[in-house]
Order: structure tokens, then C-alpha cells, then sequence
């Protein structure tokens, strides 16, 4: 859920054009993850206002493409 409102926030801030990869990189405690989504011209007028109905089509969809976990080193070594 965190992961979309991300995204979502990105593109209203830095408004990315349509139809193009927008990646998202991200940490959850020992993880980090890269996530891409391509939003359509639709999706990018309704979450900046400029309509106000979107079709059910046209959500945005993101798929993890990349997961890491990582250990701390231990420090007597």
C-alpha cells in the first residue's frame, strides 16, 4: 500500500510523461526493493486533476522487479 502512495506521489510531483518507466527504489528493514510501473496518459490526467473519472483499465500497476536482503557484518571480525 506505502509503495503506491509512493509512487502516486512522485508522479504528481515531478510529472514524468505518459507511457514511460518510472522505478522506485525502497527499503524495508533488511530489504531493499526496485519497483517499475509505466502510467498511462489517463492515469497521470486523473491523479492530477485534470478529469475526474478513470477507467477501470487504466490503473496504475507496479511490479517489484528486484529484492534484496542484506545482513549486517558482525563487527568482531
Amino acid at each position: 500500500m506505502q509503495e503506491g502512495a509512493q509512487f502516486v506521489a512522485f508522479l504528481k510531483d515531478k510529472k514524468p510523461p505518459a507511457e514511460e518507466p518510472v522505478f522506485l527504489i525502497f527499503q524495508d528493514g533488511s530489504e531493499l526493493y526496485v519497483s517499475a510501473a509505466i502510467p498511462s496518459a489517463a492515469y497521470l490526467a486523473y491523479i492530477r486533476n485534470q478529469c475526474s473519472k478513470l477507467d477501470s483499465t487504466e490503473i496504475l500497476e507496479n511490479q517489484e522487479i528486484w529484492a534484496l536482503r542484506y545482513h549486517q557484518l558482525p563487527t568482531d571480525v
